[in-house]
C-alpha cells in the first residue's frame, strides 16, 4: 500500500464516521425525549404543612411533547395514575424544550392507598409518564417507607 492509497483510505475513513455521527445527531435531534423523576418533599409556598409526593417530568429534547397522565408503576405491575395532579398542571400538558412540569399528591394519600393494596415496609416504585401518542417514559424506581408519618 502506498501513500495515495493511505490518504484515500483515511479520508474514506473519516467521510463515513463523519456521516454517521450527522446521522445519529440528526436523529437524536428529532425525537421526543422525557425524563421522568420522583421526590418526596412539601408544596411551597403552602398554607398549611402537608407532605407531598412528586412526580417531575421535563423535556431535555428539541422536541414539544405533550404529556397526558403520570402516575406511578407498583411492584405488582398495576399502575397508579395522578387523576388530580395538583394546583400547577392539567393534562394533557405541552412541554416545550427545556421546560418541566410537577404533579403532585399527597403523601397520606398515597400511603393510604399503597397500604389499601397490602404493601407494608419499604415498596419501590417507578414513577411515569404517557404522552399522547401512547409512548410511556420510566423513570428510576423510587422507594417509599411506609412507616412514615404524613
Amino acid at each position: 500500500m502506498d501513500t495515495k492509497d493511505f490518504i484515500m483510505l483515511a479520508l474514506g475513513a473519516y467521510g463515513t464516521g463523519l456521516s454517521t455521527w450527522l446521522a445519529v445527531a440528526s436523529w437524536r435531534d428529532k425525537r421526543r425525549v422525557l425524563n421522568v423523576e420522583a421526590g418526596f418533599g412539601a408544596p411551597f409556598p403552602a398554607t398549611s404543612f402537608q407532605l407531598v409526593m412528586t412526580i417531575t417530568v421535563s423535556n431535555p429534547g428539541h422536541k414539544s411533547v405533550t404529556v397526558n397522565s403520570v402516575g406511578y408503576r407498583l411492584p405488582d405491575r398495576s399502575e397508579l395514575l395522578l387523576i388530580d395532579p395538583g394546583p400547577q398542571v392539567r393534562f394533557p400538558h405541552t412541554l416545550s424544550e427545556g421546560t418541566s412540569c410537577i404533579a403532585i399528591i399527597p403523601a397520606g394519600d398515597m400511603l393510604n392507598t399503597l397500604r389499601a393494596r397490602g404493601y407494608e415496609g419499604t415498596v419501590s416504585v417507578d414513577p411515569f409518564a404517557k404522552d399522547a401518542l401512547g409512548k410511556q417514559y420510566v423513570g428510576k424506581p423510587y422507594k417509599i417507607d411506609m412507616n412514615i408519618r404524613p
